[in-house]
């Protein structure tokens, strides 16, 4: 017990940037080597996210903004934690998520439409289905990863082999991150990503689950592109006629043959 509860102040203090460059370091180690606590991390991802949806403050219409001032009420910004669920740390994920659930729907009129468990086993969908819905659902991602590690991290446990990107190649892609879909399997990892405001998504699957090993059938206005890397395959979809996202992929030095 000791040990477990000084693993949860770690993990909290390091998802609230207050580690030290060293206790960073030695806990980023510890995830490699520790299934158990690299998934409480990622829960915690999806707790955060959930969370910071649930709670997103309602749009005020220029109109409100004019008809405030009018009469003479101040408009005042309240700052906020980018993660509202420090008095929240005592509780398990699954009740946090509960509560967030019930709070936001007694406190604002509509609730997100995405789901709120990323993880949360989802139905098979095409993966040009799946760019439209993300595209109809503004293009934002389940979570952003906060450095190569954390992004490599997220390919080795999702798909047993880690992923990084050359950001020489994509300096002019804005808005990465990931979301989960059941496409060429249940595991399927997506790299959503905008190029000219243009919406990418990269579908990465393990080799193995790709049975066909060609690229899907053609559809109206959107333009496909493979390529393996290492046991990984990689799908580029956009309605550009040439990858962008695609070549920037490559294997960690250390896992390269």
């Amino acid at each position: 017990m000791p040990e477990h509860s000084h693993s949860f102040e770690l993990l909290e203090r390091y998802l609230d940037g207050l580690l030290s460059d060293e206790e960073r370091a030695e806990f980023e180690r510890r995830l490699q080597t520790d299934p158990a606590l690299a998934a409480e991390l990622d829960r915690q991802h999806a707790v955060d996210e959930s969370l910071r949806r649930l709670f997103a403050p309602p749009v005020m219409r220029a109109d409100m903004i004019v008809s405030a001032q009018r009469n003479g009420r101040g408009l005042r910004l309240v700052a906020s934690s980018t993660r509202p669920r420090r008095w929240l740390a005592p509780l398990s994920a699954a009740a946090v998520l509960v509560l967030a659930i019930v709070i936001g729907w007694y406190n604002w009129p509509r609730s997100p439409t995405q789901p709120v468990d990323p993880y949360a086993p989802k139905p098979w969908k095409s993966m040009a289905d799946v760019y439209r819905t993300e595209s109809s659902d503004g293009f934002v991602p389940d979570w952003v990863c906060r450095d190569d590690r954390q992004f490599a991290g997220t390919f080795r446990r999702r798909l047993g082999q880690p992923l990084l990107v050359a950001q020489a190649q994509i300096a002019s892609a804005t808005g990465w991150g990931i979301s989960y879909w059941n496409c060429v399997s249940e595991d399927t990892v997506c790299v959503l990503a905008r190029i000219d405001e243009t919406p990418i998504m990269v579908f990465v699957d393990r080799a193995e689950s790709d049975a066909t090993r060609a690229l899907p059938p053609a559809e109206a206005g959107l333009h496909w592109f493979r390529r393996d890397v290492g046991a990984l395959s990689l799908y580029e979809l956009s309605p550009l006629d040439s990858p962008r996202l695609l070549d920037a992929f490559y294997l960690p030095a250390d896992e390269a043959p």
